[in-house]
């Protein structure tokens, strides 16, 4: 899916997917070939969220034995082989229906976005 970036992006913020694929677009995304991994964290520190370094599992682990390790409390971005997806709240949002016998190769979470916490 050449949109995964920009719909966990998405999903992990709340904001128009419109407003994420404008912003995704500045650091690389087309719909044709998506978009590396780094240009979507990129693109979430420019529209204003924390994001947390990209970190990968210590070892091998499937997304399986993976993600029960997650604070549920948190929203997290996860990078599986060229595909992204949002876990927010405990719940995965994966429009491609990712095995859950896939390899995780990294995760970051994304935190409120500098005017969500002005605003508090």
């Amino acid at each position: 899916m050449s949109d995964c970036v920009p719909y966990a992006i998405h999903v992990a913020t709340g904001l128009p997917m419109a407003t994420v694929e404008q912003q995704c677009k500045s650091f690389g995304w087309t719909e044709a070939d998506g978009m590396t991994p780094v240009g979507g964290w990129l693109a979430l520190q420019a529209l204003g969220y924390s994001v947390e370094p990209m970190t990968r599992p210590a070892g091998r682990i499937t997304l399986k034995r993976f993600i029960p390790t997650l604070d549920r409390e948190r929203t997290y971005i996860i990078d599986v082989n060229s595909h992204w997806f949002c876990i927010r709240a405990g719940k995965l949002f994966d429009k491609a229906l990712t095995s859950s016998r896939t390899e995780v190769i990294a995760f970051f979470a994304v935190s409120s976005s500098s005017a969500e916490e002005a605003a508090s």
